[in-house]
């Protein structure tokens, strides 16, 4: 089925989005991808308020369904989908004997109404009033995080514990589940032309993970990252090896060596998404979570982050705002006292970065 400009599908999703997406008129010389042969129909809900979807053809590590809380906007020509942190597990001791990955047992709509009060809705880019909130209008997405695999996985894994006697099964699904909620927010986003992909920590991961998977459901629109401490740099010896067997990760087609390094990511974006789209990362130099994380020490995380940013210098397309310490995420903590030396405020540089003003550049 072929996919059509955004203004020519909304007639068609007045009427249910029907198989006639298939006879719409292409935009004249842009190539026309590929409509997901299971699009689902598009979300209700009240102007404003938030809603929690229930999915359940999704997953979290107990194998119980999950969902997606949505807030949506009248008109909005934006969107913005956060990816909710928390930790990671691969084996069974970071998965079950020393757990270090949130909400292993499932995430419900009980759990989004704590989640979102409590932590989330007092960020900048949540609050609708906030002067300097450039998303004050956009549709809000939130995705929670509940498979310990940064949003990457797509396997069932079994794992052995102590003396090979106690055996678990993990539902690595993070992957599988994004594709599942864009096959309903797609349709749901068919008059949006730009979308906001954004995580702290882990869901800083997941969201330049899946700047490929917005734009293949949405290649129609302008896909943003805005990376909150989820810096794509590689961790010690073999873990990423690791990860990708015990996740089931699928990397993004056509990305050379990315199964060997996860710096080869970044550099297949740069060839294929950095012309469409800006990327943002946000860290603290030696940030003492994502550095312990990756079994590396503050200071050699602080060598990778750096090499990664003399690789950003090489496109326009990705900027970065690095601020001194181990203290980790920004966006959760609040944009608030947050400066650049020369006095530019954190919460100034996203707003140019979403605008899209010429001006936005990285901050050593």
């Amino acid at each position: 089925m072929q996919k059509t400009s955004p203004c020519s599908l909304l007639p068609l999703l007045a009427l249910g989005l029907t198989l006639a997406l298939a006879a719409c008129k292409p935009v004249e010389g842009e190539p026309v991808p590929d409509w997901p042969d299971d699009v689902g129909e598009p979300i209700v809900a009240a102007p404003h308020v938030w809603r929690w979807v229930d999915f359940p053809d999704s997953a979290c590590a107990d194998g119980s369904a999950t969902g997606i809380g949505v807030n949506l906007s009248p008109g909005a020509t934006k969107a913005f989908v956060y990816f909710e942190g928390g930790g990671a597990c691969w084996n069974y001791e970071t998965c079950f004997t020393l757990p270090i990955a949130f909400h292993l047992d499932g995430f419900d709509e009980g759990d989004f109404e704590g989640m979102l009060s409590e932590v989330y809705l007092s960020q900048t880019l949540f609050d609708r009033r906030d002067a300097r909130n450039p998303l004050a209008d956009a549709h809000q997405i939130f995705v929670p995080y509940c498979t310990g695999d940064v949003f990457m996985g797509d396997a069932v894994t079994r794992m052995r514990g102590p003396l090979g006697v106690i055996e678990r099964e993990m539902h690595f699904a993070g992957a599988a589940n994004i594709r599942a909620f864009m096959r309903r927010l797609a349709p749901t986003f068919a008059d949006v032309d730009h979308i906001v992909l954004s995580g702290s920590s882990a869901g800083g991961f997941g969201a330049a993970f899946h700047w490929w998977t917005i734009k293949d459901f949405m290649p129609w629109a302008r896909v943003d990252v805005l990376d909150d401490s989820g810096p794509p740099i590689d961790p010690v010896g073999g873990r990423w090896v690791e990860w990708q067997q015990a996740w089931g990760v699928e990397l993004p087609q056509g990305c050379v060596e990315c199964d060997q390094r996860v710096g080869a990511i970044i550099e297949h974006a740069m060839r294929t998404l950095t012309r469409q789209g800006r990327f943002g990362l946000m860290s603290h130099r030696q940030d003492g979570i994502i550095s312990a994380f990756m079994s590396l020490s503050p200071w050699e995380f602080e060598g990778r982050l750096l090499d990664l940013a003399d690789l950003a210098d090489q496109d326009d397309g990705i900027q970065y705002f690095l601020v001194d310490g181990l203290l980790h995420t920004f966006m959760i903590l609040g944009f608030d006292g947050v400066r650049a030396r020369d006095g530019l405020p954190l919460w100034r540089w996203v707003e140019q970065m979403i605008d899209g003003d010429p001006a936005w550049s990285s901050i050593r």
